[in-house]
């Protein structure tokens, strides 16, 4: 029972802070091929509940707020950088930095820019396979030493 409930754990952490958990779940015990799976699993399906949650909550601001300035669009700094992230990185760009910026950011941002593209989750799936292998291999070298030291430390055998 208990380890279905630190999968569960694992799961909803890989799909919220993606960086952290191959290294929580390696020093829980958890083998490298376990932790990979369980890494992309849940980065997927946080990608997934958070992107279809976003493109929910922007569709119900809009119908509720609306865009009042249609017409009168000011091209301000802020608005040019988003269009500059938007155009150079696209889907792709932003799904790959979804390590630095969190699985929910990146998939928000997704919603916003590009609701009801079907292939969001497709490349997410696609995209989430290197990362989640590469943070789990460069998380091993990290965590050994760690588990050492926390084990000289507090005396655990």
């Amino acid at each position: 029972m208990t380890d279905a409930i630190s999968i569960f754990f694992f799961l909803l952490l890989a799909g919220t802070k993606i960086l952290l958990a191959p290294g929580i779940m390696l020093a829980a015990g958890l083998g490298m091929i376990k932790t990979m799976i369980v890494t992309y699993i849940g980065a997927l399906i946080g990608a997934t509940i958070f992107y279809y949650f976003g493109v929910a909550i922007f569709k119900w601001w809009d119908a509720l707020v609306g865009n009042k300035n249609k017409d009168k669009f000011i091209f301000s700094k802020k608005a040019r950088a988003v269009v500059k992230i938007k155009i150079q990185y696209g889907i792709i760009g932003i799904a790959m930095l979804a390590p630095i910026i969190s699985i929910p950011a990146s998939a928000l941002i997704i919603a916003k820019f590009f609701a009801g593209k079907h292939k969001v989750i497709a490349v997410y799936s696609v995209i989430l396979i290197p990362i989640s292998i590469g943070l789990t291999l460069l998380s091993k070298p990290v965590i050994q030493p760690l588990i050492g030291l926390f084990k000289n430390i507090f005396g655990i055998v």
